[in-house]
């Protein structure tokens, strides 16, 4: 059993960042999910962070499978810090969708460590428009031979050109080893299948109540592909609406997905603005900090 060594990296931390790191684990063993690090500008909470996943990944085995998730509004920020937070260099770091997880492109590694970025808008906010076309056409494949290929092309394709649509739908294919009778029930399941073959697709409200409901549907399955051990929301203070119990889609998402990583993972909070923490209905005394 070999075990990542984190003693380098904090060394190289200051002693006010090194202290946080250690507190915070602290708080981790005694058995709080979630925990928030708030602090000026500047000061090194990215630091802090790469800190706290040092010291889990000191404690997996490994072959064990270890998603590290950094969530951000901003997806140029969340590659660039993404990069500092994968402290192995040779792990997997992956910005991309919540929708796309379930692409072969994707590649997430079986076993190890995969350093996967989300940004809330593109994410867990299916209600904004029709996504981008590796994400129809991924449902599309996924739905082949399930219902008319013309109508899905149909549905799916626009505003990609129809000329265009064949490579989109080569290049998104699903994943090695998904079961793709399963996932096409659930994305089918409620009456879903009704509502595609029922659908007016010269109306475009119509149309696009029907993709944006199979984009939620995908983001939904692709939870289950996860298998994080620390969740990090950078100023999450952006987006802090996402934490509101489940009054829309966006929301009911989130929770979902915090439900799912509260499982086996801890969520740890950074913000650079001074933050008294939001209580959801379903959190107990022991939930935070």
């Amino acid at each position: 059993m070999s075990r990542f060594d984190p003693a380098p990296l904090l060394a190289r931390l200051r002693p006010f960042q090194r202290a946080t790191v250690d507190h915070v684990m602290a708080r981790f063993d005694a058995g709080v999910r979630r925990f928030l690090v708030a602090d000026e500008v500047g000061l090194g909470k990215t630091r802090v962070a790469q800190g706290v996943v040092a010291q889990i990944l000191s404690r997996r085995n490994e072959d064990d499978r270890c998603d590290i998730i950094y969530v951000c509004s901003n997806g140029a920020i969340a590659r660039q810090n993404l990069q500092i937070l994968n402290i192995l260099g040779d792990a997997g770091t992956l910005p991309t969708r919540l929708t796309l997880l379930n692409e072969a492109r994707t590649t997430i590694r079986a076993s190890g460590v995969n350093f996967i970025s989300f940004t809330p808008g593109t994410s867990f906010d299916k209600t904004g428009g029709l996504g981008v076309g590796s994400e129809r056409a991924l449902i599309q494949n996924l739905l082949r031979g399930r219902i008319h290929h013309k109508r899905l092309s149909s549905l799916l394709h626009r505003p990609v050109r129809v000329s265009n649509w064949p490579g989109y739908l080569e290049r998104a294919q699903p994943a090695p080893g998904l079961d793709r009778h399963r996932l096409a029930d659930a994305l089918l399941d409620g009456g879903m299948e009704q509502g595609i073959l029922a659908c007016d697709l010269s109306d475009v409200e119509s149309r696009g109540r029907v993709v944006r409901n199979l984009r939620l549907r995908l983001a939904r399955l692709a939870l289950g592909s996860l298998c994080p051990r620390l969740v990090i929301f950078d100023e999450f203070q952006r987006f802090r609406d996402l934490f509101e119990d489940g009054a829309n889609e966006a929301q009911c998402l989130m929770q979902d997905f915090l439900r799912q990583a509260e499982k086996d993972a801890h969520v740890l909070f950074l913000s650079a603005t001074p933050y008294k923490m939001l209580t959801l209905k379903s959190d107990t005394a022991a939930d935070g900090d």
